[in-house]
């Protein structure tokens, strides 16, 4: 029920109707997936070395649909081992129809965006050459 711009919910809690289209933070408004072409790209960095890096998933062939089993209609699920340390990083995406991300996990590592991925492969290439 609606007054004066405010919604009461069963438990007597009363919130703004305007708070449903509120501005998501910096931090959850960050981009990580790309699409490019007949390519889904994302960039992540290494816990344990730093080594950035960038993972590629074929949508024609490494997109696989949930059919409804899971939270979202299509997965991607990535396993990446660094040249360096060889640890594993485990990377998971449940995406939406149109390929939004709706849930995002990672193992081993962190996920980057793609300004923050070509500023961490400058200078991990310049401590690589000194």
């Amino acid at each position: 029920m609606l007054r004066n711009g405010l919604s009461v919910s069963k438990e007597g809690e009363k919130m703004k109707l305007f708070d449903l289209f509120k501005r998501k933070s910096p931090e959850e408004r960050k981009k990580f997936l790309y699409i490019e072409r007949d390519l889904l790209v994302f960039y992540v960095q290494c816990d344990e070395c730093g080594e950035p890096f960038r993972g590629i998933v074929r949508k024609n062939s490494e997109l696989f649909q949930t059919y409804g089993q899971k939270t979202g209609d299509y997965e991607i699920s990535k396993e990446l081992i660094g040249a360096k340390c060889h640890k594993k990083i485990q990377v998971h995406f449940s995406l939406s129809g149109n390929l939004k991300v709706i849930e995002k996990s990672i193992e081993g590592g962190n996920f980057l965006t793609r300004d923050e991925f070509f500023k961490l492969k400058e200078d991990y290439n310049d401590k690589k050459t000194v």
